[in-house]
């Protein structure tokens, strides 16, 4: 997934990529290692796709936050434009207390 936010005073572009092999899930980590997440953490992001995928269409915000999901050659653009959700400030706060960093 990729995460980009423009606003009035901020530019900011994220990744994450949560691999699935075999129904075995992994996490890529930023210098491109692969830690093995658990089914917990599995359904943490499915959830939160689920919380993308649900976001009103509308919304009249300076700022865009801009969800893109890669799969199988394939993607899929959420746009969010009603500065009501800060779902991907949360994800790397349960990236960082989780330690998939």
């Amino acid at each position: 997934m990729v995460f980009k936010s423009i606003g009035c005073f901020h530019q900011e572009k994220d990744s994450i990529t949560v691999i699935n092999k075999n129904n075995h899930y992994f996490i890529r980590l930023e210098g491109g290692d692969l830690k093995a997440i658990d089914k917990t953490t599995w359904a943490y992001f499915v959830k939160t796709e689920n919380e993308i995928r649900q976001i009103p269409q509308d919304g009249d915000c300076t700022t865009r936050d801009v969800y893109i999901f890669y799969n199988k050659g394939k993607s899929d653009t959420i746009r969010d434009s009603t500065c009501k959700f800060s779902i991907w400030s949360a994800i790397k706060e349960y990236l960082k207390k989780n330690k998939l960093q």
